[in-house]
């Protein structure tokens, strides 16, 4: 097959990365580039980049952990015209998530590791261009209505798989529960109210059939139809609605490190603001998972 000039920028998001330790590859996962006020990070998993359970602690690579990843990134080949780029991926590149002071990435302030989401400050080398792998929450098209049943994109390397020169896969699915409402992890039914028990969080149930290799995917809300982008309560005959259909970044996947979640077949995206908290707080990351009861939450 003849190859393709590589325009979707969505495709073009996330990357695959390798956790590393002095014996060599641990696990694979993914990530992606999150901007803000000019700063680039490298937004992933707790859980990938620790080889730790985030509630438990858990080794989940018995005897090893990882000491930093490895980022399969390309540069440009040939071709000044972006219309007609083509990239190879050359060896993957090391990215540091440590140095002398203990761990360089920055987590959730207030839940730590109970927020499945890490950002590692970067600085993007010369060679690989900016119009590859754009920061995720640059790219989003339009605002659009967020609601369960919204469908969902999901983009990433299942069990290491890409296509290509090393381009993901994508999966689909939908989003399962009422943004703007804590989901709870680990908790019971209750006789009153919601659930009892286990532990709150700021994210969103999504019913999409995710495995391993895609912890730390970018997701992706899809809508088709009327809407108005500048006030979504506000008229669809306003002069500024539109028809059509749009994507709108929503956060961070984490894979299902849940027994009851992983048999209900739903999965946990960390929302799109958390991101962007912990890129603006700066809180440095730890090895050890933040305890039961410290969040207030449970």
């Amino acid at each position: 097959m003849q190859d393709q000039p590589l325009n979707d920028k969505y495709i073009l998001c996330p990357f695959q990365i390798q956790m590393c330790d002095q014996q060599g590859g641990i696990g694979l996962g993914t990530a992606f580039f999150y901007e803000r006020q000019g700063e680039t990070f490298v937004i992933t998993n707790w859980h990938n980049i620790t080889g730790k359970h985030p509630f438990t602690g858990k080794p989940l690579h018995p005897e090893r952990t990882p000491l930093y990843i490895r980022a399969k990134l390309p540069v440009v080949s040939e071709g000044p015209d972006l219309d007609n780029r083509k990239w190879v991926y050359l060896a993957a590149q090391r990215i540091e998530i440590e140095d002398k002071n203990g761990p360089s990435w920055f987590e959730h302030e207030r839940l730590g590791s109970l927020c499945d989401c890490v950002a590692i400050p970067f600085k993007r080398p010369a060679a690989w261009p900016l119009a590859a792998h754009v920061p995720a929450n640059k790219i989003a098209e339009k605002n659009i209505p967020i609601e369960p049943g919204l469908k969902v994109v999901v983009i990433g390397f299942p069990q290491g798989m890409s296509t290509g020169p090393g381009l993901p896969l994508t999966k689909t699915g939908f989003v399962s529960s009422m943004p703007g409402y804590d989901v709870k992890l680990g908790s019971e039914f209750s006789d009153v109210g919601g659930m009892k028990g286990g532990i709150s969080l700021p994210a969103m149930f999504l019913d999409v059939h995710t495995i391993p290799g895609m912890s730390g995917s970018p997701v992706f809300g899809e809508y088709s139809g009327v809407w108005n982008p500048s006030d979504l309560a506000a008229s669809l005959l306003a002069d500024d609605a539109i028809i059509g259909t749009s994507r709108q970044f929503l956060g961070c996947h984490s894979s299902r490190l849940w027994e009851h979640e992983e048999r209900s077949g739903l999965g946990i995206c960390i929302q799109g603001n958390e991101i962007e908290e912990i890129c603006q707080t700066k809180h440095k990351g730890s090895r050890f998972p933040k305890a039961f009861g410290e969040t207030g939450f449970i």
